[in-house]
């Protein structure tokens, strides 16, 4: 029914159309975000807020093909960071050697307040956590006399006689020696443990309920 120019504008409308590009299928797109969202450990809250803050979009749906592109290869990235180390290792080898040098945890705050401006291992960095734990191996384990000083002081919160801590240590030399290289050193040690002990308690208010204590 159409005349000859008519149908020659039809023709070319339709060749119109046919050069236009088809929308792109992004759903592959999409689940490659989703393998790298789920990598990441991210809600579907974070990932939501992050659409919103950098694409003004609440969901991935609503992106254009280069904006979701652009969120893949954003979450690609993150998942190409090195994940935190785990410190867990670091922190039990301070725990060991602050035993050894009879360090209490107030000792510790102390230390990492006045170095690091930190008040816990946690909250060091790795570099900071392995710094201290260099710190701590390099210090000498403690003299037999330099443990009597510390426990000695205690004589004056009226918490142990030096007859009792004498006795200790007697009792400490009675003791069979394991697989350490001095007894010396098993003594030290045992020593350290019971001063720790000793710290822990509450002061006494009168020199003879050290008798009912103790």
């Amino acid at each position: 029914m159409l005349t000859e120019a008519e149908l020659l504008d039809f023709l070319q409308y339709l060749a119109s159309l046919a050069s236009q590009p088809t929308p792109a299928d992004l759903s592959d797109v999409i689940a490659k975000t989703d393998i790298e969202i789920q990598r990441l450990g991210w809600t579907t809250e974070q990932g939501r807020e992050h659409l919103i803050k950098v694409y003004d979009k609440r969901s991935r749906t609503l992106l254009t093909e280069v904006e979701l592109l652009d969120f893949l290869q954003y979450l690609a990235s993150l998942a190409s960071q090195p994940t935190p180390a785990d410190l867990s290792d670091v922190i039990a080898k301070t725990d060991v050697q602050m035993q050894r040098l009879g360090w209490t945890p107030e000792q510790g705050r102390e230390h990492l307040i006045k170095v690091y401006d930190k008040r816990s291992r946690t909250l060091l960095t790795e570099v900071e956590l392995l710094d201290f734990l260099q710190y701590l191996v390099f210090q000498p384990t403690p003299a037999l006399d330099e443990i009597f000083i510390k426990t000695s002081s205690k004589q004056s919160r009226n918490l142990l006689t030096q007859e009792k801590l004498l006795g200790f240590l007697k009792y400490i030399e009675s003791q069979p020696t394991v697989e350490y290289p001095s007894r010396n050193l098993l003594i030290q040690e045992k020593l350290l443990g019971f001063l720790k002990y000793v710290e822990s308690q509450p002061p006494v208010e009168y020199p003879t309920d050290i008798d009912a204590e103790y």
